[in-house]
């Protein structure tokens, strides 16, 4: 990569969980340093235990993740049960 002096690599779209893990390993065996993004998991958005999401960035970081990307979806076209839209302060 130095031919094109790209030093380090970001990934944003690391998932999370088993994924994630996997991602971290595949992309520690590359040369240049590289930053790996966790990602939340919005499956269980109308689910009473939906609360668990931020025990699983906690587990994510202690898995390698070096940040947090949150996509366009949240807040565009991510809905809770109602049909309203997802917002952070609301815990959804």
């Amino acid at each position: 990569m130095g031919t094109i002096n790209l030093r380090v690599m970001v990934n944003l779209s690391g998932g999370t969980g088993e994924e994630l893990k996997k991602t971290v390993a595949v992309m520690k065996e590359v040369i240049l340093p590289v930053l790996v993004f966790a990602n939340m998991n919005y499956d269980d958005l109308n689910t009473p235990d939906s609360g668990t999401r931020g025990r699983a960035a906690e587990e994510d970081v202690k898995n390698g993740a070096q940040g947090l990307k949150i996509f366009k979806n949240f807040g565009m076209d991510l809905k809770i049960a109602g049909g309203a839209r997802a917002r952070g302060r609301s815990g959804v």
